[in-house]
């Protein structure tokens, strides 16, 4: 589980990951994540944060030997669009298909 008190990426590090290698037999993690998570604060970068933390335990994974990464999506929420949440709006340079394109009226980092 790459959460507290199991293997969270703020305690351990790739060379303690490295140590767990021949100890383990399972080599899988577990990613706690919601991505429609803080849909009413659009502002704080959720998905970032959340990304940010796959990838971590991804680096975790494999400095154990692992190639595999459990990530829960989402939530369903109340009044949010089906099957999870859109993440930017086309007017401000951005689609659902990829990152910021910036070519908007407004930044894409506003």
């Amino acid at each position: 589980m790459g959460k507290r008190p199991h293997l969270s990426p703020m305690d351990y590090s790739l060379d303690d990951c490295k140590r767990l290698r021949e100890r383990l037999e399972e080599k899988a993690l577990a990613a706690y994540t919601s991505f429609t998570g803080g849909m009413e604060s659009a502002e704080v970068p959720f998905v970032e944060m959340q990304l940010a933390h796959v990838e971590g335990l991804a680096r975790r994974a494999q400095a154990m030997g692992g190639d595999l990464i459990r990530i829960f999506a989402a939530y369903e929420r109340d009044g949010g669009p089906p099957g999870g949440r859109k993440l930017r709006d086309v007017d401000n340079g951005t689609d659902d298909s990829g990152p910021p394109t910036g070519q908007g009226d407004e930044p894409a980092n506003h």
